[in-house]
């Protein structure tokens, strides 16, 4: 069986360590999609425990398309009728990539139209489709005229672990907040310090990193759903995640905000997912006396999206690079939007890569541990 997995573009080295050590075997990447080989075990097991991972899906039919013709046999070819739960509502999304065809609605409407036919099986029957009944999504994807077409087994996007249960304005996804922590190469024996935490994702995620909590250990997914869901060890495989969980393991993680509001929803939100022992969040100016001097220190400053205030903005970029500036030992990083980072970051050593933060391009700015 050939799986996929969507990423944020600046992640997918992160993804694609995170399918390796999982064992599986990758036959292709781009900046956002990752092929692989798996099984069903595989849909259970990347779904609850890849934690950059935007959805995951199944390979139903591939072939080239350089007409639309072509693109509805290639749609067709899948056994719609054993892959599709019965009376559910079939969405279908299309992404084109340098290819001939590239109206996305006219991709859409002729991947629909062969699905229901693939369906029911015979051209001018109806497909069965309840509205009160969830959704399945369907992945047309278009690259150099050949056509990929994928069943999401995700349901809702795996940002949405199902511990945010309170927010504030622009929160950062759980799946970039991730790939901040890995990136950093956090030694979980170290202090983590989060200084502008807002409702308190990345430190939340570093927490579940480090006690190893499967991201999807809350929720449900659209396989649970699927005719073939029997086939699917979904119960064995969350025992088996809640089985590695080292929730009685201490770590140093703290989360501060000037806003006694974000922190009250950061710990809500810890609190939800059972890390409120684990997890500090305090109202806190940065920098103080206690602003951490070795560890790693991941952060989303205001750069302007979130606070109009420039003044705030550069004096809160300022402190930062200042922190990993005074303190050679110090590693993690900032994503930011804010223009003059890199005028701050110079001399300090630090890598500089472009990952957007939802439609906000920014670059994360950060520094290793040295292993020497």
């Amino acid at each position: 069986m050939r799986l996929a997995a969507t990423c944020n573009f600046g992640l997918s080295s992160v993804l694609k360590s995170e399918i390796q050590k999982l064992g599986y075997e990758i036959f292709e990447s781009t900046d956002r999609f990752i092929r692989f080989n798996g099984d069903f075990r595989a849909v259970a097991r990347t779904n609850l425990r890849l934690r950059t991972a935007n959805r995951i899906y199944i390979e139903v039919s591939e072939g080239e398309a350089k007409d639309f013709d072509g693109l509805f046999e290639i749609a067709k070819k899948g056994e719609w009728k054993r892959i599709l739960p019965t009376g559910c509502p079939v969405t279908i999304r299309a992404v084109s990539e340098k290819s001939m065809l590239d109206s996305l609605p006219s991709i859409q409407k002729t991947v629909k139209k062969a699905v229901v036919e693939g369906y029911a099986g015979r051209t001018g029957e109806i497909m069965p489709e309840d509205p009160e009944l969830p959704e399945i999504s369907v992945l047309a994807l278009l690259r150099n005229d050949k056509a990929l077409i994928l069943l999401d087994t995700s349901g809702d996007p795996l940002h949405k672990r199902g511990y945010r249960v309170a927010g504030v304005e622009a929160p950062i996804k759980e799946t970039l907040a991730a790939g901040l922590v890995l990136l950093s190469n956090w030694r979980y024996s170290e202090p983590f310090r989060d200084p502008f935490c807002g409702s308190g994702t990345i430190a939340i995620e570093a927490a579940m990193i480090a006690k190893n909590i499967a991201p999807g250990i809350l929720r449900s997914f659209a396989f649970e759903r699927f005719p073939f869901a029997d086939e699917i060890p979904f119960e064995e495989e969350r025992q088996e995640c809640l089985k590695r969980e080292m929730r009685d393991k201490p770590h140093d993680i703290v989360g501060s905000d000037v806003d006694m509001e974000a922190i009250d929803s950061a710990r809500k939100n810890a609190a939800a997912i059972g890390l409120d022992r684990s997890v500090k969040f305090e109202v806190a100016e940065f920098p103080n006396a206690g602003t951490l001097r070795t560890g790693t220190l991941v952060t989303n400053p205001p750069y302007g999206e979130r606070l109009a205030d420039k003044r705030v903005a550069t004096s809160a970029h300022e402190a930062l690079f200042d922190a990993f500036r005074s303190a050679p030992t110090l590693s993690g990083g900032i994503i930011t939007a804010f223009e003059e980072a890199a005028h701050f970051s110079g001399g300090l050593g630090m890598k500089d890569r472009k990952i957007p933060n939802g439609p906000i391009p920014c670059r994360y700015y950060f520094r290793t541990p040295n292993r020497g």
